[in-house]
């Protein structure tokens, strides 16, 4: 995924994702090189992705509870299938902003 800012086209790759709160994520913010606002841009891509990580997850423990012979057969299936989505996702995403201009 890109992380360029908008008004300037620099990278702002690694100078600015730092989270500290989860929960109080403010999608406003302001680009560290020229000061322009952005707004983080959550894709439907990356959303389905958590949602069928929280799925798989959920599945896995249940095959686990019913099939307590094939803890690895799970493991291994589970971990496919991440690894399956993420990597679509990756794909999709590749040339896709991070940030854009924010509305006001």
């Amino acid at each position: 995924m890109k992380r360029d800012c908008p008004h300037c086209h620099k990278s702002m790759g690694g100078r600015f994702l730092r989270w500290n709160k989860l929960a109080n994520v403010d999608l406003n913010r302001n680009c560290p090189l020229c000061n322009g606002n952005i707004e983080l841009r959550m894709h439907p891509e990356e959303i389905a992705a958590r949602l069928a990580t929280i799925v798989a997850a959920v599945v896995a423990g249940y095959f686990a509870k019913e099939h307590r012979a094939s803890y690895l057969a799970i493991l291994l299936s589970l971990t496919a299938f991440l690894v399956a989505v993420y990597a679509a996702v990756s794909l999709l995403l590749r040339n896709r902003q991070r940030f854009g201009p924010a509305k006001l």
